[in-house]
């Protein structure tokens, strides 16, 4: 998936229980394909999700759960910080830039 290859940055808003991306509601990627409801599983702490089309406006935002959160039919898990990673999500604070390292 594209959105998980680019730099992102978190919003300047916090928010408790989840790390937002600025730049990720620019989705759906440009082939205008809608994001369907999909893995709407639940969400422990390092959780990669996005949010699906039945979240209105926010759908496409990408998060990282910072606690255990449980399923929603909104957000779509698509995947996980691995463990030894985990610990550094509490320095990802507003304005930090990050990006994924997928295996």
């Amino acid at each position: 998936m594209q959105l998980l290859r680019q730099v992102h940055t978190s919003r300047r808003d916090y928010a408790d229980f989840v790390i937002r991306s600025t730049y990720s509601t620019a989705y759906p990627e440009p082939t205008g394909v809608a994001l369907a409801p999909n893995h709407t599983a639940a969400r422990p702490l390092g959780t990669i999700t996005i949010d699906n089309t039945n979240y209105g406006r926010y759908a496409g935002e990408l998060q990282i759960t910072k606690t255990d959160l449980s399923s929603d039919k909104r957000v779509n898990v698509i995947g996980r910080v691995i463990t030894e990673d985990q610990p550094l999500l509490p320095y990802i604070t507003p304005h930090t830039r990050f990006t994924f390292q997928i295996s």
